[in-house]
């Protein structure tokens, strides 16, 4: 789940996930029954006294010193400002001085293990599992309150060794325990606790049931990678239990977890002939929901082959939900033969509507096309292209040929003064994986171009050709447009072209490492006045240079936290309009109060429904204001819903329409316990702390999403559940505002 980065494809989650972009349906089966809003969760923490909190909150936004927070820490156990501490301290995270706090808090073992855990789990601290593994009591009879807790952060920090200490775990009689077993050997990946999940499958707890379901799709995923990827034959076992459990359960997204698992335990070819479970995998082609279809349409388009394949995905590809027509479409395209060519040829055709095929038409009638340069078009001509998944997936298409044509005519495109910045950026993405043919032309002036998005492509693309030169001066040249394109704008703006282009440096180094002038432009990205460029450095000096002195010292200013935009105009009662451009801790906290007190909502106005978000402020009170103000000042008014991925969630708020871009700030990440179940809100990013203004909705449950994303609230009733289904790549939210429980709008 990603923003703030440029030139990226998407959310990739391999084997064990998706990636994908597609159209959003009504599906039957999430027809919501009438019910009150869910609650708000209640905090893991009591709220401290608001002066404490506001402290608190400061020291953990802007990630300072640990040493703010030891007057907290020294409070009596079980006091919410200590607990409140501690949970401060492992979201800062990420340094040696929070892991000796941690590990000194977890050897005295007091009433507040639970929540140290809790902190532990979020450090991004590995060396602490070794800590929190004593914690485990003797018996799988003997859990204390805290195990659960204990489980969940062992799994969040990635251990695999942790994994024989926790699978006796997922046999515990208590739920509990055994929901957050099976969620720690989801994250663990060893493979060798698969038999665990599959026995987990038999549950007679619901909750448990669905845990280990999760965790055997993404255990199967790690096995599959483990032997080879698409060269493992599968595994007939794994593949027949799966299948029996399949055909026990009602609940859709075990059954979601289930059929990820079956397509990854099959062989790669498969026919509806083979009977058992390779017939269940067709058969889900054709399920009454839409999330279903769309999400096996994908994955049987991307891990098995053969013509009964082709011709299964073609016949979803008719269906009429937009969001299964994307999702086959995308299957096929993974079809490497030359049936699967033709298939997707035409089921593209067909799943175009108007828009589409004058959208493609305006693109692919350009003047001069092949000519290299195209001439400029004529005077009459006012249709500009336009980026839509449509033409997205022409594009695509034409990049896989493998001839000088379709280079010709993609450089063509490329020189139309009139395509959209985002499509240009997305064509010099797929150039980069042409087939033959020479770019440096083409990456040479998109590296100077004015566009953040499109500069970061081209850059990166002169990055991988001059690893690939054989003479110095030529990658010499290519080096000194890549260090013009990092220093064209030094502002936030640019930010994103500069985080991109210092990783691509690691990525693309030649084979004896980077050149005098690259190393000079991680020195200088090492020192970046904008944290994310800072931290791509440090990644790529991670990579390059891992005993650099200069990573053995955190970042003494590690995100870009200022506090909130202070609002132009009263809101909720409040007027917090006098004072710096920034709101301070406790001002956000007044906001939040102000929230709760008048049951605000955010509405989004949407071409496909009325979505109503309620917000969390216990635990997110950042995230929660942040989303209020946003709404209410008019940053989401006409912005589009960029991404779209069935059976997972729906993404957009961006300003600039694409996934890259924010409202000129970022927030710190505020990560809960709150599950991303249907419905739920998050916050997109793309590294730690660069959340902003976008937000996601989700469709399903995406239990490997918890910990690692802030959750922050939820879609309001059933009527914005099904808006959130509705919704596809290209439809926008045409106006938003915040209203209290007594119908007074606030919104421009």
């Amino acid at each position: 789940m990603k923003h703030g980065r440029v030139a990226r494809s998407g959310w990739v989650f391999g084997v064990g996930g998706w990636i994908a972009a597609g159209f959003g349906g009504g599906p039957a089966w999430c027809a919501d029954a009438p019910a009150a809003p869910a609650p708000a969760p209640a905090p893991v923490v009591a709220r401290p006294d608001p002066i404490d909190l506001a402290r608190i909150l400061d020291a953990e936004w802007r990630r300072a010193q640990p040493s703010l927070l030891e007057p907290f820490l020294a409070r009596p156990p079980g006091t919410p400002a200590r607990r409140r501490a501690i949970l401060a301290l492992g979201r800062i995270g990420g340094r040696a001085d929070v892991e000796a706090r941690l590990r000194a808090l977890l050897a005295t073992a007091d009433a507040d293990l639970d929540v140290v855990a809790r902190a532990a789990g979020l450090s991004e601290r590995p060396a602490l599992v070794f800590d929190l593994l004593p914690h485990l009591p003797r018996s799988v009879r003997a859990a204390t309150p805290a195990t659960a807790a204990v489980l969940t952060a062992v799994g969040r920090l990635k251990d695999a060794r942790a994994s024989g200490f926790v699978r006796p775990w997922t046999r515990s009689q208590d739920p509990a325990v055994a929901r957050a077993a099976f969620d720690a050997l989801m994250r663990l990946g060893d493979d060798t606790a698969l038999d665990d999940a599959l026995a987990g499958l038999g549950a007679a707890d619901a909750g448990v049931r669905r845990a280990a379901a999760f965790a055997t799709w993404r255990l199967v995923g790690e096995r599959r990678k483990a032997h080879g990827g698409d060269a493992w034959p599968g595994d007939p076992a794994v593949a027949a239990s799966v299948a029996a459990a399949l055909g026990k359960e009602g609940d859709l997204e075990v059954r979601l977890a289930l059929l990820r698992a079956l397509c990854g335990s099959t062989p790669r070819a498969i026919t509806p002939a083979d009977g058992g479970p390779a017939q269940r995998l067709f058969e889900a082609l054709r399920d009454p929901s839409p999330h279903v279809a769309a999400d096996v349409a994908f994955r049987l388009g991307a891990l098995h082959e053969g013509a009964e394949v082709v011709e299964a995905l073609g016949v979803a590809a008719g269906r009429p939900e937009p969001l299964v027509r994307e999702a086959a479409l995308d299957g096929l395209a993974a079809q490497k033969d030359d049936a699967g060519r033709i298939a997707y040829a035409m089921a593209m055709e067909a799943a175009r509507d108007d828009e589409d095929r004058a959208a493609v038409r305006a693109l692919s009638s350009t003047w001069g096309e092949g000519l290299d340069p195209p001439p400029a078009p004529p005077a009459s001509a006012t249709t500009a292209p336009r980026d839509r998944p449509a033409v997205r997936r022409w594009l695509r298409s034409l990049a896989r040929e493998a001839t000088e044509d379709p280079r010709r005519r993609l450089r063509a495109y490329l020189a139309r003064a009139d395509l959209p910045a985002s499509l240009r950026a997305f064509v010099l993405e797929l150039v980069a994986d042409v087939e033959g043919g020479d770019w440096t032309v083409v990456a040479l002036a998109a590296a100077d171009d004015a566009d953040v998005a499109v500069r970061a492509a081209g850059a990166v693309l002169l990055l991988r050709a001059g690893k690939d030169s054989p003479s110095p001066d030529a990658r010499a040249r290519l080096e000194a447009a890549v260090v013009r394109a990092f220093d064209r704008d030094a502002s936030r703006d640019g930010a994103d072209a500069r985080a991109a282009i210092a990783e691509a440096v690691a990525a693309h180094a030649p084979e004896g490492g980077p050149s005098p002038a690259m190393r000079a432009l991680l020195d200088r990205a090492f020192s970046d006045p904008v944290a994310t460029v800072r931290r791509a450095a440090r990644e790529a000096l991670g990579a390059l240079a891992p005993t650099d002195p200069r990573l053995a010292e955190p970042d003494p200013v590690p995100n870009d936290w200022k506090g909130l935009p202070r609002p132009k105009a009263p809101l909720l009662g409040l007027d917090l309009t006098a004072g710096g451009p920034w709101l301070s801790a406790a001002e956000v906290l007044t906001l939040c109060d102000a929230i709760d007190a008048r049951g605000a909502v955010v509405h989004l106005e949407t071409s496909k429904g009325p979505l109503l978000l309620r917000v969390h402020t216990a635990e997110t009170p950042a995230h929660a204001a942040n989303v209020v103000l946003a709404a209410a000042t008019g940053v989401y008014d006409g912005t589009p819903w960029h991404r779209v991925v069935p059976a997972f969630v729906i993404q957009g708020g961006d300003p600039r329409g694409d996934g890259s871009g924010d409202a000129g700030y970022s927030l710190p990440d505020e990560i809960t316990e709150t599950a991303f179940d249907r419905g739920v809100l998050g916050m997109p990013k793309s590294t730690k702390d660069t959340g902003g203004c976008q937000l996601f909705v989700m469709h399903v449950a995406a239990p490997h999403l918890d910990g690692g994303y802030t959750a922050y609230g939820e879609a309001a009733d059933a009527e914005s559940r099904a808006t959130v289904d509705a919704i596809g790549v290209g439809d926008r939210i045409v106006r938003a505002w915040v209203e209290d429980r007594d119908g007074a709008r606030f919104g421009r």
